[in-house]
């Protein structure tokens, strides 16, 4: 067997035996659009959203008109040898802070688990599928979460299943860090408006810190739906979100888009509305079963990901060693 042959077979996972507690710990998936951290918690678990485009502000040329006149005083500086004057000098030079890249926000899922971490617990991101799985035991039952981002179907998909049926009971919300509002629809949904800021400081000591406009006004604004596919039990929407009861497994998709039209144009005023890519693209989703998305997307990723492999040795992949006890 050749190297590549060795490469192939071998498994290319990173996992651990505990969920994350920070988000740097969070496992990361991405489509180029939407990006995902998955925390793989147990009794609420949050899987943090972000979108390649969502950013605070409208568009600022960002152009200083003195920047011409200082620059010969800056050179002048430094030919002189006198750094501190040309430091000065150049801040002169400079235009406004950008804009502010910002969190879209948090796919949350509440479940009915009072032990917060479970029995033979583990997560895992399968570098060769672009696949993150947790899974746990709890009162002898198994639980298995699958999630990914599919650049084919522009969306991100959890399947939560058991090694028992219509043992599947929790709650699914959304929620973000900037300003929204949520609601829950009979038809297995929940779906999240929201609208960022005009601005946002980039230092602690500025005297406004985040400044939003009225709606209408500057600021990027963007939507997050979910919908659930069940396979048994019931499905109850209440508060602003889903109610899952007795089921034996659970797909949810979830698509999302921002109102951005451009660099050049204001994302409220010039802006799209974000509704018709969300719902476009969970139609279209929709009509697909899990494998068909799953398959679609390993396809897809591994069209890139297998372009390339190298291998350090041939030895065998090293296990994990659990710290020693004192």
């Amino acid at each position: 067997m050749n190297s590549s042959s060795q490469t192939a077979n071998q498994p290319l996972k990173l996992w651990y035996n505990s969920p994350a507690q920070a988000w740097e710990e969070a496992l990361p998936l991405g489509n180029g659009k939407t990006g995902a951290m998955v925390f793989g918690k147990v009794s609420e678990e949050c899987i943090q959203l972000n979108d390649n485009t969502l950013w605070s502000g409208s568009p600022n040329p960002g152009n200083n008109p003195n920047g011409p006149t200082v620059l010969p005083e800056v050179r002048k500086a430094i030919f002189d040898g006198d750094y501190t004057k040309a430091t000065e000098l150049w801040k002169k030079m400079q235009g406004p802070y950008s804009a502010r890249y910002l969190p879209l926000g948090d796919l949350n899922l509440y479940f009915n688990a009072q032990d917060n971490l479970g029995r033979n617990y583990h997560r895992e991101l399968d570098l060769k599928t672009a696949i993150v799985k947790v899974s746990y035991e709890l009162d002898g039952v198994k639980y298995t979460r699958e999630v990914f981002t599919s650049y084919p179907d522009k969306l991100l998909v959890v399947k939560i299943t058991a090694n028992k049926k219509a043992v599947l009971d929790f709650e699914i919300g959304l929620s973000s860090k900037l300003r929204y509002q949520v609601s829950s629809s009979p038809n297995q949904e929940v779906k999240l408006t929201g609208k960022a800021p005009k601005y946002v400081a980039n230092r602690d000591y500025e005297k406004v810190q985040i400044a939003y406009d009225d709606d209408g006004g500057e600021g990027m604004t963007f939507e997050i739906l979910a919908k659930v596919k069940n396979d048994g039990g019931k499905v109850l929407n209440k508060n602003g979100r889903i109610v899952v009861t007795n089921a034996n497994s659970v797909t949810i998709y979830l698509t999302e888009s921002t109102s951005f039209n451009g660099f050049d144009k204001s994302p409220t005023l010039e802006g799209k509305n974000p509704a018709i890519e969300t719902q476009l693209n969970m139609q279209k989703a929709l009509a697909k079963s899990f494998e068909e998305l799953k398959s679609a997307h390993i396809k897809d990723y591994q069209n890139l990901f297998n372009r390339v492999s190298f291998n350090l040795n041939n030895s065998e992949p090293a296990e994990k060693k659990q710290p020693m006890k004192d």
